[in-house]
């Protein structure tokens, strides 16, 4: 599993190597940003792998819905089609779709561009696709009355669209 890792590194240097080299792909603004953004987005890529093996009753059954909820999810996040050349509805639905958040993320730390994605506004990135979602879900810290001041869980429970669900830590 390790060399798989190690092997799957050694691609993506490749690949950042020759885009620097022959297409004039820029150092990112903000390296920490983007692997930080990475990682996360790996994270959750996983995370939603592991809850689509779970809940399919064998492995073929598994690698079918993970593949219709991966391949169309490609395209409508922005990772392969531009999302400036999509339709107003493809936005609608790319916005509730996480790997958007993960593209627009690591375009956001690459470029240093603050509209793309600001990490110091996670309200705005949870409320903003909750008119399409029927549900957004948050951690908490179970921080209560003055001690919460600015929390994240209690700003998107009240300006949400759709249901929230808090989950407490511990």
């Amino acid at each position: 599993m390790l060399s798989l890792g190690a092997l799957a590194a050694a691609g993506v240097v490749l690949l950042l190597a020759v885009a620097m080299a022959f297409f004039g792909l820029r150092v990112p603004a903000d390296p920490v940003a983007v692997l930080a953004a990475l990682a996360l987005g790996g994270l959750g890529m996983m995370g939603l792998g592991f809850v689509i093996a779970a809940l399919s009753p064998t492995a073929r059954t598994a690698e079918a819905v993970a593949s219709a909820v991966y391949f169309p999810m490609l395209f409508l996040s922005g990772a392969v089609v531009s999302r400036g050349a999509m339709p107003t509805w493809m936005h609608r639905v790319g916005d509730v779709l996480p790997l958007t958040w993960l593209v627009s993320g690591v375009e956001g730390a690459w470029t240093d561009r603050v509209d793309s994605w600001d990490a110091a506004q996670p309200v705005a990135a949870l409320v903003g696709p909750s008119p399409a979602a029927d549900l957004v879900v948050v951690g908490s810290r179970g921080l209560h009355g003055l001690r919460a001041l600015g929390s994240v869980s209690e700003r998107v429970a009240h300006r949400a669209h759709c249901s929230v669900l808090v989950v407490h830590d511990g």
